[in-house]
């Protein structure tokens, strides 16, 4: 808006710069203040008496029409005037000319002359957000300059039509549609950036050969921003459309501005009054004035703005309201609390002490409810827990139990265990905890170590038992893979060879540390097929666990070697069971046998240096005997399997 008013003081200074405007004195109690339906307020007016309006806002009333028209002056009366607003500073006309007059001069050419036909002391311009320039034809270029002489271009637009060819038969898809939206096609529409009194316009036709001219009413308009959408534009763009309807009043939104002189407000103190009227005075743009925030009426005149009573307004309060000066207070009634802007919004409050005493006393009982129910659910838990163990306890032959107990206390000592040791020994029976969930085996999750380190082979829920006078059975495919028999896998056959592909699988964990399951090679290979690889290279160290390899010695070259033996394709090549044990049997005994010769040494070292120190130094004989003793417990221990 800045930029108008800007443009709009320029126009003003030559006339106004050496008076003062009076600005709130009022008209005479003569003064016309309505014509027809639309009313007339201060600064405007009709009358050409003296005060009954401010300088250059005079306006015309056509009383020779039913009802009287209100025009803007110098307009040739075809502004007419339909509304007039203080507070957004704006007078909304009808064009009843409807479109620019274009004269052809050696172009084409032509004037917007809505706001006073150019004349300087006009106080209004156009309204930039409110206004659209609209144009309508085909194949045409329409530029707004501030005047036809000078050619300083505003703003501009475009509107083509197709040319009629063997692709298409209609020039505008839009035409007869109600919601034409005028985009470029028949029609175009764009802001207009700059506020003026008045424009001039060049129109251009861009095709020379003129094939669809008249296809679509070619005019030129300053419009009322959203006027030209919908039902108005399929109208418009009709090409049956009479030089009547194309003549069609266009509403236009123009602003303006008192003066760009001091505003003198009479009777109105400098540090008080109920409106004001700010200027920017580095740009010299012009006064609007504006009722204060709770004030409505007439800034112009002094005393115009009145205190707005917001209590007689419905909606505004629903308690008890009390209007002030530019305000008002609204609250609860005595005795209700709430939100007293909304309806139902105050309740009445309880008194303060009985408040407080049923608050403390629905909160004990609260407590107490929460504690008895807590109570009662744990001792439902305990009850039910006692049914549920006198149930199993005879489901699970518990008398039996207790027969055996009487008569042999060990027994209950290795058959009777207390839940809680379960729940400690399986982590709250935590599912990571679970062993077996394959199918037919052997695999490392199903081999369990006692305290002695002693092997439990566990989970024999899918095991089956193969005919003595029969090599295999055959069975659904169940396992885990990884420890899954690839001929079982892919033949359905079960013979006692799946058994050794599956422990061949466990000694090549044993020996790697590694998840058969899981273990993926960087060429993507299985922990067996890259273990067969490295073997088959003689270079099993990239793949085989270092402390493994560091303690193991020379054993772990025969076990990698046995285990590979296990894990070959065809099962007629893999070698019995019986065969496997025994070669671990070999392995392991040889193992011990290496062990004891190795500690026997040391002792026997370590024996003569006790003696010969205790011939030294005379020490007690025990000492001696306690080597012996040592040693024997070596030799005991290493007989347990590891």
């Amino acid at each position: 808006m800045i930029p108008a008013l800007l443009l709009l003081a320029l126009h003003l200074c030559s006339d106004t710069a050496a008076q003062q405007v009076g600005v709130g004195s009022g008209p005479p109690a003569s003064c016309a203040t309505s014509c027809g339906n639309v009313s007339v307020p201060y600064p405007f007016g009709i009358d050409a008496a003296a005060g009954c309006h401010l300088p250059g806002f005079a306006l015309t009333c056509d009383r020779t029409r039913n009802p009287p028209r209100l025009l803007l002056p110098g307009a040739d009366g075809t502004f007419q005037v339909v509304g007039i607003s203080l507070a957004d500073a704006t007078v909304r006309v009808l064009n009843t000319a409807g479109a620019v007059n274009l004269t052809y001069d050696g172009g084409v050419n032509g004037t917007w002359g809505g706001s006073g036909s150019g004349n300087s002391s006009s106080p209004y311009v156009v309204s930039e957000r409110r206004n659209r320039l609209v144009v309508t034809g085909c194949n045409i270029q329409v530029t707004l300059v501030g005047d036809v002489a000078s050619g300083n271009i505003i703003t501009g637009c475009s509107s083509f039509c197709s040319i009629t060819d063997s692709w298409t038969g209609a020039v505008l898809t839009t035409t007869g549609q109600e919601d034409a939206a005028c985009s470029g096609i028949g029609c175009c529409e764009t802001p207009i950036p700059i506020g003026r009194p008045t424009y001039g316009v060049q129109y251009r036709n861009l095709d020379e050969s003129h094939e669809l001219d008249g296809e679509v009413p070619t005019a030129v308009r300053i419009a009322e921003r959203g006027w030209f959408d919908g039902v108005v534009a399929a109208r418009m763009l009709n090409k049956s459309l009479s030089d009547a309807t194309a003549r069609t009043a266009v509403p236009v939104v123009l602003e303006w501005a008192v003066a760009s002189t001091p505003v003198v407000v009479p009777g109105v103190a400098p540090d008080g009054g109920n409106s004001s009227c700010p200027v920017d005075a580095a740009k010299s743009a012009g006064y609007v004035c504006r009722c204060w925030e709770g004030y409505a009426g007439n800034p112009y005149l002094a005393d115009g703005c009145q205190d707005i009573d917001e209590c007689a307004i419905p909606g505004k309060c629903f308690g008890v309201c009390v209007n002030t000066a530019g305000a008002y207070a609204c609250r609860c009634p005595r005795g209700a609390r709430g939100n007293p802007h909304v309806p139902g919004g105050c309740i009445k409050s309880i008194d303060i002490g009985l408040s407080v005493g049923l608050g403390i006393g629905s909160g004990a009982g609260l407590l107490f409810l929460v504690l008895g129910v807590a109570f009662l659910t744990r001792k439902c838990k305990h009850h039910k827990a006692r049914s549920l163990r006198q149930k199993f306890f005879k489901l699970n032959r518990g008398y039996l139990l207790q027969q055996l107990v009487s008569q042999k206390a060990d027994i209950a000592e290795r058959m009777i265990i207390p839940l809680v040791e379960l729940e400690k020994a399986t982590n709250n029976f935590d599912k990571a905890r679970e062993i077996g969930g394959g199918g037919h085996d052997i695999k490392s999750h199903n081999i369990l170590l006692d305290g002695s380190l002693m092997t439990k082979v566990s989970d024999f829920g899918a095991s089956r038992c193969i005919p003595a006078d029969a090599t295999g059975i055959s069975t659904a495919i169940q396992g885990t893979l990884g420890y899954l028999d690839p001929m079982y896998y892919y033949t359905g056959r079960l013979t006692e060879k799946s058994d050794v592909y599956s422990f061949g699988v466990v000694l090549i964990e044993l020996i790697t540390r590694k998840k058969p399951y899981s273990y993926r090679s960087p060429q993507e290979d299985s922990l067996v097929a890259h273990f067969t690889s490295l073997l088959s290279q003689g270079n099993l160290v990239p793949v085989l666990d270092p402390q493994v390899l560091e303690e193991g010695g020379e054993e772990v070259g025969a076990v990698a070697a046995l285990a590979a033996s296990c894990v070959v394709l065809k099962g007629e090549d893999r070698p019995t069971i019986r065969h496997v044990e025994m070669t671990l049997e070999s392995i392991h005994a040889a193992l011990q046998k290496d062990t004891l010769d190795n500690v026997s040494t040391k002792l026997s070292k370590d024996k003569q240096v006790v003696l010969s120190h205790t011939i030294g130094d005379g020490r007690s004989r025990e000492e001696s005997s306690r080597q012996y003793s040592l040693e024997e417990e070596f030799l005991l221990s290493a007989r347990y399997p590891r």
